[in-house]
Order: structure tokens, then sequence, then C-alpha cells
């Protein structure tokens, strides 16, 4: 045998040490699970199992997700049987690379050890254990522990759990539980390749260190690396011991850049080690990259630095915050994956920040990275908590963040993707200032990352700086900074982001209703009405801090039916993110970039930040970001939304381009009663820079709205947009 995937599984439910004992200790009888066995494909988490054999109903169906909170109570046990009919060579190691939450595994009926973190890969040596024939293996999971939800103290976590699972605003409580990565049992030759770290030192050099799984008194070592097919790189030498060390260098290596900057070559590198039948080969996709945080321009002298610089390169930021793609993360597939980072790549993103109070993302969400140009901002697993933000000291905690942390910077070191670390979420010191490197929660995660992954820079949280939260009353403090999360109103909005002086807007949003196609899968159709979440308890459930009816009719009146309502809603949570980008990226490379909270949702909302709802319907918010990100953006400058017939209207027109500086033809196409048609002219504009290009001035026309179609065209590239500004009416309300 060489590797034996475990895929095949029975799960029963248990109340808590039952299947301990075995025996009931009156009757001597079995004591039986709660449940009929069920068969299940692993991984995969225990709700959806239920839910597939109708012990449950969808959890994401109006508030279903409440008659769930019973899985979290009971124990559950997974089992399968593997048969071996041949003495195995080498060693045999039984291999789990995601257990959630707290388990004991069993071989044969013996406990082979308990597992707690959700981020590590367990290995069991079974060589002894197993037996010729069949055997049995069980993972026995626990009740959840109690950790806390987005309302509770940080500085009181003691898990490595997804915590987003326990509530939070963008979702319900739905904790998973279950084997949520593969699994498999598998001879391991002392020769191979255990780990390995291809760190880029710029153009074509890297340095190749292996190690092996044991040491060895001598073993042939043969490394390729291949473009396309072709041999770029080939050594062979010998190793003794465990370790070795190989430089790498490739003439005339093509280099990889982020989605928009350059392509994404990718290497195929092979580690050949041991001779004859017995040979093995471990295979990974690398790029050559470099990755540095440069000053921000005029940046004051205590700040960090915020601006990525790939190969030497300045890459203004156009990023995404991403969560989990669903509560039952062990089920998402890499279909679901693709069509969300294909969706993201046209959308013109370049890094995707994975959020502290989620996962250690999955190799195939950084493979697809790799591929499509992402840059990964990684976060360790913490984050706030509302009533406190200082990051816990707890020493069983800190024992198993930094056991993630050496797991997650051994593995994930080697994709080309890997940007950034980041030490968690919204952690904060006593006094509510954003936590520092001094703490020493962050300065044993900075060790870890120095030590295993130094190519990579990182940053202790997200906010940092003099200040957590963005505010444009207080110029030269807003380093990286997060908030506003809604549309801050029809004029302050736009003195928001006018006024705003970041040097990372690294998480920022706006709620907007989701779309009517996605309410039907999840509301029953007399369930969707005109009511707020203070009528509805099914909004509440979905959605309750996102409702935006107050702010949507303090602008347009109350609407005639759903219908206007997701209209008027999706239009402000569009219009004011991209007008927060635009003026964001006016200020390129004095900001360092804008990262939108959030590209999608793990439960389905009424009303969210999300672009991308959780069926993967997009929303207008998608497409105005889209533009706003765009390599060539021609943009307006104004003071409000709303306009009254007969004032002065007022705009600044502003020409951004991410490519080498050149003529930029642009053109203005007014539609509506006003003094001119259009406009034109042309500027030289690039390098990521943008240049005022005219003032537009002109009297506010009688009607409903004034709608503006900007162009441009540099070379080859054109873009085009359509902004709509909006006219009071007689009522006192605009109407779209």
């Amino acid at each position: 045998m060489k590797t034996i995937e475990l895929v095949n599984w029975k799960l029963n439910g248990y109340y808590p040490y039952v299947p301990l004992l075995g025996k009931g200790v009156e009757l001597g009888n079995e004591l039986r699970g709660l449940l009929q066995p069920m068969d299940v494909r692993v991984p995969c988490g225990v709700h959806t199992a239920l839910v597939q054999n109708g012990y449950l109903k969808d959890p994401y169906f109006e508030c279903n997700s409440n008659d769930c909170e019973w899985v979290e109570n009971r124990w559950w046990f997974f089992t399968t049987e593997v048969e071996i009919r041949e003495r195995p060579q080498y060693p045999l190691i039984l291999e789990f690379d995601g257990l959630d939450y707290r388990c004991r595994v069993f071989l044969n009926g013996k406990p082979l050890g308990i597992c707690e973190n959700m981020y590590i890969k367990y290995r069991f040596d079974v060589t002894n254990e197993i037996r010729m024939g069949k055997n049995s293996i069980g993972v026995l999971f626990e009740n959840v522990p109690q950790e806390m939800a987005q309302i509770g103290r940080t500085e009181e976590t003691f898990t490595q759990k997804a915590r987003f699972g326990y509530k939070w605003d963008f979702c319900t409580r739905l904790v998973n539980i279950g084997i949520w990565q593969p699994c498999r049992l598998r001879e391991r030759p002392p020769h191979e390749v255990e780990e390995f770290y291809f760190c880029p030192k710029g153009g074509g050099e890297a340095e190749l260190s292996l190690k092996l799984a044991e040491s060895v008194r001598k073993c042939p070592l043969r490394v390729v690396l291949s473009r396309e097919g072709k041999t770029v790189f080939e050594k062979s030498c010998e190793i003794t011991g465990r370790k070795l060390r190989i430089p790498v260098f490739v003439g005339h290596a093509e280099l990889w850049y982020p989605n928009g900057s350059g392509k994404q070559p990718l290497y195929e590198l092979r580690m050949i080690t041991g001779e004859g039948g017995g040979q093995t080969e471990k295979t990974a996709l690398v790029g050559f990259k470099t990755i540095e945080l440069q000053k921000n321009d005029g940046a004051t002298e205590d700040s960090l630095p915020y601006v990525f610089a790939v190969n030497g390169k300045r890459i203004y930021i156009k990023g995404v915050n991403m969560t989990p793609l669903s509560h039952c993360y062990g089920d998402v597939t890499k279909e679901q994956y693709e069509e969300l980072l294909c969706a993201l790549r046209d959308m013109n993103v370049n890094l995707i920040r994975v959020w502290g109070g989620g996962l250690i993302e999955t190799e195939w969400f950084y493979e697809l990275c790799d591929r499509y140009g992402f840059m990964v901002w990684q976060e360790f697993i913490q984050s706030s908590s509302g009533l406190n933000n200082v990051p816990s000291k707890r020493p069983e905690f800190l024992e198993k963040l930094f056991e993630t942390a050496e797991s997650a910077t051994r593995e994930k070191r080697n994709h080309v993707s890997l940007c950034a670390w980041s030490g968690g979420n919204e952690l904060c010191d006593g006094e509510g200032r954003p936590s520092t490197f001094e703490d020493e929660n962050l300065a044993g995660l900075l060790k870890i990352v120095q030590k295993n992954c130094p190519h990579v820079p990182m940053f202790p949280t997200s906010a940092s700086g003099p200040q957590e939260m963005a505010n444009p009353d207080t110029p030269g403090k807003n380093h990286d900074v997060h908030g506003p999360w809604q549309y801050v109103g029809e004029r302050d909005h736009y003195d928001f982001y006018n006024r705003m002086d970041s040097y990372l807007h690294s998480e920022f949003g706006v709620a907007g209703m989701t779309c009517y196609e996605s309410l039907r899968r999840f509301i029953s159709e007399e369930n969707i009405t005109l009511q707020t979440v203070d009528e509805s308890l099914i909004y509440r459930h979905h959605g309750d801090w996102w409702d935006t009816t107050e702010r949507d009719t303090k602008i347009f009146g109350e609407p005639k039916d759903i219908f206007e309502k997701i209209r008027q809603s999706q239009f402000l949570q569009a219009e004011g993110l991209r007008y927060a980008i635009e003026a964001n990226r006016r200020r390129a490379f004095q900001s360092g970039g804008s990262i939108i909270w959030q590209a999608n949702e793990p439960f389905p909302n009424f009303s969210c930040t999300s672009l991308i709802d959780y069926y993967g319907y997009k929303k207008p918010a998608y497409d105005s970001v889209g533009k706003a990100f765009s390599p060539l953006n021609v943009s307006l400058k104004y003071e409000k939304l709303v306009w009254e017939a007969g004032e002065s209207f007022f705009a600044e027109l502003y020409v951004t381009s991410d490519h080498p500086r050149s003529e930029i033809r642009w053109e203005v196409e007014f539609a509506g009663d006003v003094a001119k048609k259009s406009l034109r002219g042309s500027i030289i504009a690039g390098d990521g820079k943008t240049e005022k290009a005219a003032d537009i001035s002109f009297p506010v026309p009688v009607g409903k709205q004034m709608k503006f179609i900007l162009k441009g065209v540099q070379g080859e590239r054109k873009f085009e947009n359509t902004v709509v500004l909006l006219i009071r009416g007689e009522n006192g309300f605009a109407a779209l």
C-alpha cells in the first residue's frame, strides 16, 4: 500500500461521555447512538450530514438555525474501516489535516490521542497498532467549547476555533463540528521530504530548504524546477542527516505579479529522494516574487509602512475582506472557491484579507490565489469582541495560538500569493489603542513568522497605528484604520471621504439588501415583506445590524413594494462604496489602498455589507466596485448625493491609471437639461497616480436625477462608467 484516502465514514450522535462507557452499568446493554448511523463522506460537518439524512431542516432557511443548537451539545462519533492486505514497507501514518474541534482518535478501539486545534495537522504512527485484515478507525468529537462570539471579551478566548460561528453581525450562531479537512492512512518512507521552504531572494534567485521525515545516513536527491514542461533548473546531490539547503538560480525568470499588474507564472518544483523502487517525490507550484512594505508618501515618522511593493514595484491595494464561504466550511468545494475567486478577479481585486475571526484558509484557496494573482493577507485566529479587545494571555490559549502559527507559517510560506501576516483583527490595548508588537501575544507570533517565513512581512493587527477607527477630524492619526460600515449620509458620506487621510483603509463597507432571487431561497414568499428588523423576527435573524430602512427612507421616502426597497438600498450601497474607493484612490500612494468589508457571506442575509451574497448573486455594488478598481478610471469629486433644482452644481473630474504614464483622452457626457451636453479633454497620467482633469459646474435642472457618463481612453485601453446624482422633488424626497 502507499496511501488510502479515508473518505467513507459512518456517523452517529451521543450524549456526552456515553461512547467512552460503551455498555450500561445497570444492565450491561450496549449504549446505542441517538440516531440511525449515517453514511457520510469526509470532509464534512455534522450539520450537513444531519440535514442530508432528514434530522435537521435547512439551517439557512428563516429561523431554522435556532433549532440546530442542540447539535453542538452532543458528542459525535465518526467511524470507518480500512483493510490492510499486505505488510507495509515503511512506517504507517494516520493523518488528519483538520479536526474541528476537541476529539479523541481511536484505532481498533485503542485511544491514539486527543486533538484540540482545528488548524494543525495531526499525525499518528500506527505501524505497531495496525493489523492485517480489517481495522476500525474512530474520531469522537466532544461537544463544542463555549468560546466568545462577536460580543464578548477577547482576553478570555481560549481556543483555536473559528469564532464567527458563535454569532457575528453577518451570520447566525451555527457552530461547526466535524472532520473539516481530508484524512488518510499512508506509508511514510524515512527519506521523503517532510517539509520544504522555497524562499525567493529577488529576480530568479531563491533558496530551497529541505527537511526529511527522519535522519538518514545517505540519500540521493534530485531537484527539478520547470516552467510549462521545460526544465529551467536541476540539481542532484546527496543528503546526510535530515536537512539540506540548496541555492536556486533561474536566468530570465518570469516574475509573479498581482492581478492587474502583470502575469502569474508558476514553476513546478519536484523533489525526488531515494532510488529505484524506493523513490519518493514531492511536488509543488512555486513562483519568483519579492514582497516588501514601503512608507507612504508624506507619512509621519512614527507610522508603519503600508504601501505594498511587489518585485520593487509599488502596487495600490484594491482589496476585499473574505469571510469563510459557509458556516459548514468543511463542505465547501474547490469549485465554490474558484467561482468566488473568478468573480473577484473580474472585479479587479488584487488582495484578499483573510479575516482573523474565520479560518487559516485551505490549500485549495491558496492554490487558486497563486493562479489568479491575489495577494493574500492572512490573519492569525484572533479578533475583537466588543466588550474587550485585548489579545488573550491565557497560557492554554497562547500554547494553541503559537502551535497554529508554527503550522500555518510552514504550510503557507511556499505559496507565491502570500504577501502579509497579521496578528489578528482589531486587537487593542486596555485603552482602546491598536496593539503593537510590544504585546506578549503578538511578539510571540512575530518571532514565529520571522523564523519560519522571513520573506513575508507582518502587521501586529488590523487596524494599526495611533487609532483604530477612521476619523477625518484627527488628521495624521489615520494610519491603518477601520470603518465606517455604513452610508454615512447624503452629504456627510462625501465630506467624510473627501477629508479622509488614511494610509491604509483595511476595513470599511456599506450595507445593501440582498437580491430578490436569494430572498426567495431562504424566506417563504409570504414573509418577504416591507417590514423592518423591529417587526420581522426572520429579518432580524438574517441581518439584524444591517437593516437600511431608516437610511433609505430619509432620502427616498416610503417604498411602494419590496422591489423598490431593494433597488433603493442596493443603489446606496453601490454609490457609497464606489465613492469611498475612488476618494481613497485619488490619494495614491499617500493612501496604500482600500480593502472592502466584505466580499462574501457565510450565511444568507436579507441585508449585509457583502458584495456577493451567500447563493452567489452579485449585488449592483459588485459592478460599481469593479469600476472603481479598474486600472483606468475617470471619477468625480462632489459634495453630496442629493441636490436642489436651481442651486449651483460643482464637481472636480479626476483621471487615474495604473498603466505607464501617457496621454489619456477623457470625456463627460451629461444627461438631462444642463448647460453643456459634453466636455472633453486630455491629460498625461499613469503609474497608479491620479491627476485632476477639469472642473464642472452648471445650475441644477428640474428633474429626478443628473446622469454623468464618464469615459477614458489610454491607447488600446478604454473605461466607461455612469454616475447618477439625485434631485430632490417637491415632496422633499429624491427618486431613482
